[in-house]
């Protein structure tokens, strides 16, 4: 199967996040569950290794950068995954009080699918703006 650049992109950027997210439930679930960690703590440890692995991911194989990754890129990467995060809570509280009858998890996925578009236009152009 010949996938088009742009569509080899594209499911770069699913699969890294999808990627970050596993990683977020697994530690979360492992913390929590075989080690009695308390959720807010367990949930800080998960979102940080989340966010280190989606970084190394996304920075592989959506943008495919060839230099060593640097913690200056780290920072931003991680500012603009939290401005996401952001805008996917307000959106999804949005949501709930525009339609209140909406199921939880309907209005998850759609405040997701925007935050997915913050997200990705935060790294294009602004952590990996310079990618080849």
């Amino acid at each position: 199967m010949n996938l088009s650049p742009r569509t080899r992109h594209l499911t770069a950027f699913l699969f890294c996040g999808l990627l970050a997210t596993g990683t977020d439930i697994l530690v979360y679930q492992l913390l929590n569950s075989a080690f009695a960690v308390p959720p807010p703590i367990s949930r800080l440890f998960s979102v940080g290794l989340a966010m280190v692995v989606g970084w190394l991911a996304h920075r592989r194989f959506t943008f495919a950068i060839k230099s060593p990754p640097v913690l200056r890129e780290f920072i931003v990467y991680a500012g603009v995954a939290w401005i996401a995060v952001s805008v996917n809570y307000v959106c999804f509280l949005l949501i709930l009080y525009l339609l209140p009858d909406l199921p939880g998890s309907i209005a998850i996925i759609f405040s997701s699918a925007v935050a997915m578009v913050v997200s990705y236009l935060g790294m294009r152009f602004g952590v990996f703006r310079n990618a080849s």
